[in-house]
């Protein structure tokens, strides 16, 4: 690449609406945060873009819609922008998809390093979900996908290790960032109610049945379940909302903040997470989580920020118990470690100029 001219960076994401869940607001963010580094230009390849502008500046990309499910589109759309100014590095997100298998012949035909983030799509769990459907798809191009790959992202050595039990590819290991709030300090000091807290999406994959079972056994008169985010399959349809639960609804990037800062405890039960980011968002405004052990998150036990827990019912109950029976001064001690622990790894500056060195690499 000539040293005048800038290093062009396109991205492909399925999706930036809040329907999408963290996989939007990290790509989002990084895109973002890559844009504002000296000699980066980045586009953005995504189904749509409104939602995400209201929470994350995207003025400095270059926005482009795309249809996800449509290979010949996509492939004609990179064309375009390659023509229009050489693409360097193809960033892409995801893995069972028609744009990424466009992703991926687009880069093999014009020689192009391509960058994939799977985004804890190839764990096991997220494998045997449409089992069958996956498994041809594996077969046929997904597998091919990620072996042609010249640089595989992962969050965390868990994903590590779920990658490298499917391919033998160069991988790197960087995490996800957070937007901390500008009154993150405010917010940590913020007085905290007797609520366990889950944010994200209500689906099976993440743990809510185990959840709800584990609230029966534990529940306590002046303690509230608060449950936040899309019912995407329907999981409260139809049925009455158990005793001491609430639901919320989904919440936007400021409601969420306050969300967690008033919770004493945030629960994140997963059967597997690549990375969690609603673990660090919690953290970084003085929340305790619970995490099981499908997600990357042992250090909560290690630095004394949480508990880390099995998947199971009982487990999930005990961890409850002993949250809500732990004294609020106790709790607070441990947000303001776990606030700490997250201000200077998680910032998406660093992140983006880790990338943006990596990409760097690859051109060479």
């Amino acid at each position: 690449m000539p040293e005048s001219r800038e290093m062009h960076i396109v991205h492909l994401t399925m999706d930036l609406s809040e329907a999408a869940g963290g996989v939007a607001q990290v790509v989002g963010s990084l895109c973002s945060s890559l844009s504002k580094l000296p000699g980066v230009r980045v586009s953005l390849l995504s189904s749509g873009f409104d939602e995400i502008k209201q929470e994350i500046d995207l003025d400095h990309i270059s926005q482009f819609q795309m249809r996800p499910t449509n290979f010949s589109s996509c492939y004609q759309l990179l064309k375009e922008l390659h023509l229009e100014q050489p693409i360097d590095v193809i960033h892409d997100h995801g893995q069972w998809m028609p744009f990424n298998l466009s992703s991926a012949w687009f880069s093999h035909r014009f020689q192009i390093p391509r960058v994939v983030s799977p985004h804890g799509m190839v764990t096991p769990a997220a494998r045997n979900h449409r089992r069958l459907k996956k498994r041809i798809a594996w077969s046929l191009y997904a597998k091919r996908c990620l072996q042609q790959a010249s640089l595989i992202h992962v969050t965390s050595e868990q994903e590590l290790a779920h990658v490298k039990a499917l391919v033998a590819r160069p991988t790197i290991t960087i995490p996800n960032g957070i937007n901390s709030p500008s009154n993150a300090k405010e917010l940590i000091g913020k007085p905290r109610e007797k609520i366990i807290a889950f944010l994200g999406r209500i689906h099976p994959i993440k743990g809510v049945p185990e959840l709800l079972k584990a609230w029966e056994r534990s529940k306590r008169n002046d303690w509230t379940l608060c449950i936040a985010g899309p019912d995407e399959v329907g999981l409260f349809l139809g049925r009455t909302v158990p005793d001491g639960v609430q639901l919320l609804g989904s919440l936007g990037s400021s409601s969420k903040f306050d969300f967690l800062a008033r919770s004493s405890v945030l629960i994140l039960p997963s059967h597997s997470e690549n990375f969690g980011i609603v673990v660090p968002e919690a953290l970084c405004v003085g929340t305790p989580v619970i995490a099981t052990q499908g997600t990357p998150w042992k250090c909560l036990a290690e630095k004394r920020i949480g508990w880390w827990v099995e998947l199971t019912v009982e487990s999930l109950a005990g961890a409850l118990t002993t949250a809500m029976e732990t004294p609020s001064e106790r709790l607070r001690e441990m947000g303001v470690r776990g606030s700490r622990f997250v201000s200077d790894r998680y910032s998406w500056q660093k992140i983006a100029e880790q990338f943006s060195d990596q990409y760097s690499k690859l051109i060479r």
